[in-house]
């Protein structure tokens, strides 16, 4: 009996201590992929805390107000999200977009809200156009503290040590105590030019540029300087990234990196063009964009990994890329969203991001203008029409491609005389429109047409030359043309989305070589039965089936 007994307790026992064990790692796995500084970590090398699964589609989306050119991207504690945009400041729940609190909760701010957020110790820290580090409950939103710098505070603050580091457009640099906002760096440290990047700490020791064209290295307990090095050309990247006990910095086409400690020069790689934001870098490895759309890596030696041949992106960076796993995500000017394997530069998904306001038939574009954030396997994308977008790989996407024609109108007459111009838009957004899906027929034909996806436009000419063309596009030849003959004549267009959901839509013309010719009419129809853009205001989300939730 008593043996008995003691095995009973022992197997509870064993249990009970099974379910705490995988409690703590759930736990500690949850912290792991918190996000509380800019780009990851205090020397913001833009490395995520884990990895993503690709292809992805919509999962919510939480539109504020308009932010022209937000650089805020947003942070995440537990299931919350802290959100910077414009005049307010707002927690959001992870898997929802639901609003938990905003500051100010009354009337909005009389500045904008400017910088990614920190978290640290509960209080969420993030800078104003107003001069003012705000210090704020990362629970409630409650105003607890501000320090008042004599200038914009563009600079994301980096907390390290229970002390914040932050610049101003004053031309200082700012060391604060994170619980009282008492200044340690007395007076700060002066340069002769604004702050605005973010602000690296490494090993004891504070790194940052400034507008007059200078890193600096500066000690983290006092702020004596180090060492400084005088920077070159046009500053496209502001914050200085720290890895492998290397600093890495950019100005015009050239990557410098440094020692971290000395400040000596190990080597520089000068590029075909302009590196127009600051590289990924760690783990042995950097990834640099150009502005003529292509990527690089690199090993830490500075040899070449490889690059893209051809351009992957055609709009401008404005934020860094993201690593996550093994997928670099990149974001562009007009809503680009790409995502490619970091191994070998192949692209594993793109996606247009359109403004919150933009319709299937009007369509209207937003800059991606914030870091792209990778947590808990999902991507959160911030964009200038003041919307925060969330992406998962298992989020309900059943919804197909919408398809709207253009022109030729749907049933117009008109004469057959080349040229003619036909032209659709296709969107996707759930999981975004497979571009090697798209096909377009006249007249059951396969053509040569041209896409694009910032756009999300397909358009073909016919002209003195018709080329015929497989099925993806590709030219097959090239044949004289005659007007095309009078009756009917059918359009369809054929997409698919990331999700492998199908769209095909055919529309129809009259030819009548006896009418003359006249200017094509611009008609839009949408496609029957197919829903318009889903999300928007108040964190709506995609439902089972692909219906929209409120998600307040």
């Amino acid at each position: 009996m008593r043996k008995g007994f003691r095995g009973l307790i022992s197997t509870g026992w064993t249990r009970v201590l099974s379910t705490c064990l995988l409690a703590v790692l759930m736990v500690y796995t949850a912290q792991a992929q918190d996000v509380v500084a800019y780009r990851f970590s205090p020397a913001h090398n833009g490395i995520a805390p884990g990895g993503i699964q690709m292809p992805v589609a919509m999962y919510w989306r939480y539109t504020a107000s308009p932010a022209p050119q937000n650089p805020a991207a947003p942070a995440i504690v537990g299931n919350t999200i802290y959100y910077a945009c414009r005049d307010r400041f707002y927690a959001l729940e992870a898997d929802s977009g639901r609003v938990i609190w905003r500051y100010p909760t009354d009337q909005p701010l009389d500045a904008q809200f400017r910088t990614t957020p920190a978290v640290a110790g509960g209080i969420v820290y993030v800078g104003a156009t107003d001069g003012n580090l705000y210090a704020l409950s990362a629970t409630t939103g409650k105003y607890l503290w501000s320090f008042r710098a004599q200038g914009a505070i563009l600079s994301p603050p980096t907390v390290v040590n229970d002390v914040v580091y932050f610049g101003s457009t004053d031309g200082r640099v700012y060391a604060i105590n994170a619980r009282t906002g008492e200044p340690i760096w007395r007076g700060g440290f002066r340069t002769l030019d604004a702050v605005n990047g973010a602000v690296a700490v490494a090993d004891d020791v504070v790194y940052f540029i400034s507008a007059d064209q200078t890193l600096y290295a500066a000690a983290a307990a006092t702020g004596m300087m180090v060492w400084h090095m005088r920077l070159t050309g046009t500053l496209y990247a502001l914050s200085p990234v720290v890895a492998d006990r290397n600093v890495y910095v950019v100005a015009s086409n050239v990557l410098y990196v440094l020692q971290a400690r000395s400040g000596r020069q190990l080597w520089a790689r000068t590029l075909s063009d302009d590196i127009v934001t600051e590289p990924v870098a760690g783990n042995g490895m950097l990834y640099v964009l150009t502005r003529d759309g292509r990527v690089w890596a690199f090993d830490n030696t500075g040899k070449v990994l490889w690059n893209t041949k051809e351009p992957v992106f055609n709009n401008p960076v404005i934020a860094p890329p993201t690593l996550a796993g093994n997928v670099l995500v990149i974001g562009t000017a007009r809503g680009g969203i790409y995502a490619l394997d970091a191994s070998n530069g192949s692209i594993l998904w793109k996606y247009l991001l359109q403004s919150s306001s933009s319709t299937p038939q009007r369509p209207t574009f937003t800059d991606i203008t914030a870091p792209p954030v990778v947590a808990n396997g999902t991507l959160y994308v911030v964009s200038d029409d003041g919307s925060l977008t969330t992406f998962r790989a298992d989020a309900p996407d059943s919804i197909p491609p919408v398809i709207t024609e253009l022109e030729p109108a749907r049933g117009v007459a008109m004469s057959g005389a080349p040229p003619i111009r036909f032209r659709a838009l296709i969107s996707d957004d759930g999981s975004g429109v497979k571009t090697d899906t798209v096909q377009f027929l006249l007249d059951g034909k396969p053509v040569k047409y041209e896409f694009d996806l910032v756009k999300g436009e397909i358009s073909y000419l016919w002209g003195t030359k018709e080329a015929s063309a497989t099925p993806t596009g590709q030219e097959g030849g090239a044949i004289t043309v005659k007007p095309l003959a009078d009756g009917r004549h059918t359009v369809k267009v054929i997409a698919e989305d990331w999700r492998g959901n199908r769209t095909e839509y055919t529309w129809s013309f009259i030819v009548d070589n006896t009418l003359r010719k006249r200017p094509a009419t611009t008609q839009p129809r949408i496609q029957q039965g197919v829903p318009g853009v889903p999300g928007g205001a108040g964190g709506r989300r995609r439902g089972p089936g692909g219906r929209d939730e409120g998600g307040y």
